[in-house]
């Protein structure tokens, strides 16, 4: 309902990333990585805020149209509601390589039950364990990145799994309660340190 709701294809696997449209994101290595799976039953699907001039999205378009995956890249822009936006994913990358914390889109993925593909920059890994909850690969590298997605293209069971697993550390790890009841485990560790 989702895709049909956004105009994407029903009958392809889609893989998608929301994040800020800027290099450091990993676009560009997401894109090469479709290059190398361009006559796989594939869709992408690109959700993203970018700069004020707009020209970083002409620069990955043209990439797109140099990879020969043009016809299959829907570059959605900002979209005030993400939700839909998952809810059409089958799999869901941000091949970062930023300086980051865990950013929340991996875990708004994972509360999603997506399996995730990312990796091990910043804090990522405090939420992504490789083959438990998502796939990790190295930054910078749309090889490994275009294996791993062809890895869960082809083992739906895999997919599933650490979809699931995902799902289930980001409710206990990840929700508001659990970061509160957290805090309130600090804060009391604090208060009878005195």
């Amino acid at each position: 309902m989702a895709r049909r709701n956004l105009g994407l294809p029903v009958d392809k696997t889609i893989v998608g990333m929301v994040a800020l449209f800027s290099p450091e994101k990993g676009y560009e290595d997401l894109i090469r990585a479709a290059g190398r799976l361009e006559n796989q039953n594939l869709h992408w699907v690109l959700v993203g805020d970018e700069n004020r001039d707009g020209s970083y999205r002409e620069k990955l378009k043209q990439l797109a149209r140099e990879e020969g995956v043009d016809e299959q890249v829907t570059f959605a822009g900002f979209q005030s509601d993400v939700a839909p936006w998952f809810q059409s994913m089958d799999i869901f990358c941000l091949p970062t390589f930023a300086k980051e914390g865990v950013p929340q889109v991996i875990l708004q993925a994972m509360l999603c039950r997506l399996p995730v593909i990312t990796t091990g920059v910043g804090s990522i890994l405090d939420a992504v364990e490789d083959k438990v909850t998502g796939l990790v690969v190295q930054p910078r590298d749309p090889v490994a990145l275009a294996d791993a997605i062809e890895t869960l293209t082809k083992d739906i069971r895999l997919r599933e799994a650490l979809a699931e697993h995902g799902h289930r550390k980001g409710l206990s790890h990840f929700t508001l309660e659990s970061m509160l009841d957290g805090m309130e485990g600090v804060f009391q560790k604090v208060v009878e340190s005195f």
